[in-house]
């Protein structure tokens, strides 16, 4: 398992698969916690103790792990989109 880890890290760190806007990797709730109606800063705090706490991603650099981490990079693509239009 841990070695399909490495090969997605490489992915998300852009040594392979390279893409203009790279790859985000981040955790979303299940859908059994969903429906225990977890909230979005506890989905947050479980994706960013799974980040921090399990191989590879624990050693890897952070910036491209967590939704926290996505979502000014989506708000930036977004406004250069509307900018353009």
């Amino acid at each position: 398992m841990v070695d399909e880890r490495n090969n997605w890290l490489d992915v998300v760190e852009g040594q392979r698969n390279f893409r203009t806007h790279g790859y985000y990797c981040t955790i979303q709730p299940a859908s059994g916690q969903t429906k225990r109606g977890i909230t979005y800063e506890e989905a947050r705090a479980v994706e960013q103790d799974y980040f921090a706490h399990t191989p590879p991603w624990s050693s890897a650099d952070h910036r491209r792990f967590g939704t926290n981490n996505l979502i000014p990079v989506l708000g930036q693509l977004l406004v250069q989109v509307i900018s353009k239009a």
